[in-house]
């Protein structure tokens, strides 16, 4: 008989979840494929494929620019939808059918003057929505989408080629993030732009565009630099970018991370139990991933909390039988940069 038997278990690592990677531009009747049809873009060659419009090539042209990670992107061919408000209802249908599916989406041009844009971006807005709609806009409507957080819009310069955009150069800087400890999180404001050119602002221009949150192509001069950079870069809740996407990831890891330890811990010894060691556990899983965001220079500050069993039980008395528990909970400060200094 065998004096010693060891048991194995085995843990599973997370996949991890590049749903902030995930952006997809909006054609109609702009390609080949059929209506409703999805093509996934990995180089210029299977973009070609497509037969693009050029509005599509142009968009095409200025997140290649910006797209120094490389990052693939979908097409999604609503087809030859005739009419504003008939593209922004296609749209929004596709959205609700395919929720989480992408993190940007590139909206076809011409949209921002419909009055059904607004309304259908406002309902993407709640905190817990992974979803953000970049689109041209123009001094004219840019004051339609105040406070809508899933809204990103941007005008291109005046002396703009036809061969670029905006929107998409936009989009390519926020896709291209990929936090990590040596990678770690930038602003996209002042983020160095290509392949468009610089909007000459004049008279109130610079005050408006700000008020409105209408992201431009600026100049680094100020700073002695000749780069173009991305000016106004937020959301048009007045929250810069990198806000929503701090809270965006802490959800996306918190969840995944608690999610993966129960699994694991439910096929290992000892297993992963409803009381105050698994309580804490799962507190500690989501306190890592926290920790993570701050290392990674999203967020500023991260704590998790989490009340012991007796306290919980007692006041839900109906959920441990249920092998429900929501006394977790994570107050967390996203990082942010310098956008302005005043000398006193």
């Amino acid at each position: 008989m065998q004096i010693v038997q060891t048991n194995v278990s085995l843990q599973q690592a997370a996949i991890p979840n590049k749903l902030q990677q995930k952006g997809c531009f909006v054609s109609v009747g702009g390609t080949n494929l059929a209506a409703g049809a999805v093509a996934t873009v990995v180089s210029a060659a299977s973009f070609s494929a497509l037969t693009p419009s050029a509005e599509l090539q142009a968009k095409y042209n200025s997140f290649t620019a910006n797209n120094k990670g490389n990052i693939a992107f979908d097409i999604l061919e609503l087809g030859a939808v005739v009419g504003t408000a008939a593209t922004i209802t296609a749209i929004s249908a596709y959205v609700a059918a395919n929720p989480k599916k992408y993190y940007s989406y590139l909206l076809p041009n011409g949209l921002q003057a419909d009055a059904t844009l607004a309304p259908f971006l406002s309902l993407h807005s709640a905190q817990n929505e992974m979803v953000y709609f970049y689109f041209a806009s123009d001094a004219t409507v840019a004051v339609n989408f105040a406070g809508i957080k899933s809204a990103r819009q941007s005008i291109n310069s005046l002396a703009a080629a036809t061969t670029e955009n905006i929107a998409a150069a936009w989009m390519a800087v926020e896709l291209n993030y990929n936090p990590s400890v040596s990678n770690k999180k930038t602003q996209a404001e002042f983020a160095f732009l290509f392949g468009v050119t610089q909007y000459a602002l004049t008279g109130t221009d610079d005050v408006n565009f700000k008020t409105w949150n209408l992201a431009y192509a600026g100049s680094g001069a100020e700073g002695g630099i000749s780069n173009t950079i991305l000016r106004n870069a937020k959301g048009c809740d007045s929250k810069p970018t990198g806000y929503w996407y701090a809270v965006d990831w802490a959800q996306i890891e918190t969840n995944q991370a608690i999610a993966n330890a129960i699994i694991n811990g439910s096929n290992m010894q000892p297993p992963l139990s409803y009381d105050n060691q698994g309580i804490n556990a799962l507190r500690d899983v989501a306190q890592s991933r926290g920790d993570a965001g701050i290392a990674f220079n999203l967020l500023l500050q991260c704590t998790v909390t989490a009340v012991d069993l007796v306290t919980y039980t007692t006041q839900n008395p109906t959920h441990r039988p249920l092998g429900v528990y929501n006394g977790l909970q994570c107050r967390a400060v996203p990082q942010g940069g310098f956008e302005a200094i005043v000398f006193n």
